[in-house]
């Protein structure tokens, strides 16, 4: 998994190329967004086609408890499938 942040402390955009497999990427991806201050959050996801729990659980969070938005680009259309059938297409506003 390769990531590339970037925040101007309003928007971070975070780009995840590769696959999200475990508690090791979402951990590294928890790490680096803890490290920068935002409202919004443009996330990216280029190759993966399913992303572990945690990750999804981590994500609701950062919209229900931290009052954060998430616009979620996911590139695979089983991953966007996925989201849409969890019925998370709108608490992440899936593009």
């Amino acid at each position: 998994m390769k990531t590339h942040l970037v925040s101007n402390g309003t928007v971070a955009t975070l780009q995840v190329e590769g696959h999200i497999t475990g508690v090791t990427e979402v951990l590294e991806i928890k790490t680096q967004l803890s490290n920068v201050d935002f409202d919004i959050l443009e996330l990216t996801i280029e190759d993966a086609f399913v992303i572990p729990s945690a990750f999804i659980g981590y994500l609701v969070k950062i919209v229900q408890k931290d009052g954060k938005k998430i616009l979620l680009h996911p590139k695979q259309p089983s991953l966007k499938t996925l989201i849409t059938d969890l019925n998370l297409d709108a608490v992440f506003e899936v593009r």
